[in-house]
């Protein structure tokens, strides 16, 4: 992950856009869990996600009953407290990554919808906003300016748990809840066949509601 850009661009010493979570919630990533089962690569998701049913909510064609993930990957770091209290105060300083400054955690799942290449995202932190940890992919996906860019996390940081924001055409992203504290956040990456911004929202949302 390219951390001064993550660091300049996305504030992250700033969480008081991404309200975080500390009760029990009935769907929420279980941070403990995604912690364990996300570092290196796999065949199998970090989390169980059902792309068949999401791309049918989304109305995708050529939909496999049983779809998974073609590649998984994944990563987590952290540090302690007071490293990353001071690294967050001052990022543009630190020597810590932003995975280690947000305690953080992610897994990078790719499917085949049809003609359709989906990936899928998924961050959870227990310091800072999670959406801050996907800005350089966002912004290499959908060709965004620094300006866009900033505006656009700013937005998701603020919405709803579980509401999906497009970016430009290719990414959406949408906050997710965690437990037994933190946040998270998922993106979503539609390439190949083409996706209508409403098919890519209803996916990302779709898919967002099954993060438990």
């Amino acid at each position: 992950m390219a951390a001064g850009l993550i660091l300049t661009l996305t504030g992250c010493s700033d969480d008081s856009a991404a309200p975080t979570s500390t009760t029990s919630t009935a769907r929420a990533l279980d941070l403990v869990a995604f912690r364990a089962n996300a570092p290196g690569e796999s065949d199998h998701c970090a989390v169980a996600y059902d792309i068949g049913a999401a791309a049918r909510a989304a109305h995708l064609t050529g939909v496999a009953a049983a779809a998974g993930p073609t590649t998984a990957t994944g990563d987590q770091a952290t540090a302690p407290d007071d490293k990353a209290s001071a690294a967050l105060a001052d990022p543009a300083h630190s020597t810590l990554s932003p995975l280690e400054m947000s305690d953080g955690v992610y897994a990078d799942c790719s499917y085949r919808v049809g003609q359709t290449t989906v990936v899928v995202r998924t961050y959870a932190v227990r310091r800072g906003s999670a959406i801050n940890l996907a800005a350089p992919q966002i912004q290499r996906e959908d060709e965004m300016t620094v300006t866009a860019l900033s505006r656009y996390l700013e937005r998701v940081g603020k919405s709803s748990l579980g509401t999906a924001l497009v970016a430009v055409e290719h990414v959406a992203a949408a906050r997710v809840p965690v437990r037994p504290e933190g946040n998270g956040a998922i993106t979503v990456t539609a390439s190949g066949a083409p996706v209508t911004a409403e098919q890519l929202t209803r996916l990302t949302e779709s898919l967002a509601a099954q993060v438990s």
